[in-house]
């Protein structure tokens, strides 16, 4: 439990330098973990009421959610930073990311969890707890990627101005 304790610490580590990386801000891209993080931690604090043991499947749910949730998450602020490279106050900028990631982001969602949940009827509870637990989390992932993402893009612009440009606080 330790081990993967400080693998999932590690792995939050990388992926945070490297969303720092993608969005140019070090506190953007420790901002934009958060709707990445939240899901995940909810999952996995759902194992021990629903009576769920780490075992060799249910150990790579935070592994596989986490790619998700951070590839919707770069898909919607890259959307919405388009909007602003493009003139549009934080307001539209936000519609543009619904309009431009959003749609994307449910499908996925839905294919995902769909498939994932195909192994709720699985006999093996190994196999059962995957789907429920990976398909949960790529519900949270997108709940969190269109309510916690959009809030804290409007908190972190918040400072923005289109008359003379200033960049976020």
């Amino acid at each position: 439990v330790y081990d993967t304790a400080g693998s999932y610490v590690i792995a939050a580590g990388v992926i945070s330098i490297m969303m720092m990386l993608l969005l140019s801000s070090i506190r953007l891209g420790l901002l934009a973990m958060i709707p990445n993080v939240a899901p995940i931690l909810v999952v996995m604090g759902l194992m021990h009421p629903f009576g769920i043991e780490l075992d060799m499947l249910t150990i790579l749910v935070a592994t596989i959610a986490i790619g998700i949730a951070v590839d919707n998450t770069v898909h919607f602020t890259h959307h919405f930073r388009h909007g602003l490279e493009q003139g549009h106050d934080v307001r539209t900028a936000m519609q543009d990311a619904f309009a431009g990631a959003g749609q994307a982001l449910f499908t996925t969602c839905v294919v995902l969890t769909a498939g994932f949940y195909v192994f709720l009827f699985s006999q093996v509870h190994s196999i059962f707890n995957l789907g429920f637990l990976c398909g949960t989390a790529f519900i949270l992932a997108m709940i969190s990627n269109f309510t916690l993402t959009p809030y804290l893009l409007r908190w972190y612009y918040r400072g923005y101005d289109l008359t003379n440009e200033s960049k976020a606080v």
